[in-house]
């Protein structure tokens, strides 16, 4: 949705679910990524990590650190891909 297509007497409600969904997405993503960082640290630690994956040796947590860029890289690729891809569609079917 476009916020100049948004009637002013909707823009309350269009605000708080835009804020909504922003709250979900930032908390999601970073439950996601933090799961990935600590699931890779430990498998680079190998077994026998106590404490979990904050404990786990230095090139552990690198290994995992590579790893959670890598995969969010990867996510923000394919929403720029699916964004690049609605904005054209957008203006053509505009264009009809």
């Amino acid at each position: 949705m476009i916020p100049e297509i948004i009637p002013n007497t909707e823009m309350p409600d269009y605000s708080r679910k835009w804020h909504a969904m922003a709250a979900v997405g930032q908390t999601v993503g970073v439950a996601v990524i933090g799961a990935i960082w600590a699931g890779r640290t430990i498998f680079y630690a190998g077994t026998g990590t106590s404490g979990g994956a904050t404990l786990a040796p230095v090139d552990a947590q690198i290994g995992g650190l590579h790893n959670a860029f890598l995969t969010a890289a990867v996510f923000i690729s394919i929403a720029l891909v699916l964004s690049i891809r609605a904005y054209f569609q957008e203006n053509r079917q505009a264009g009809k």
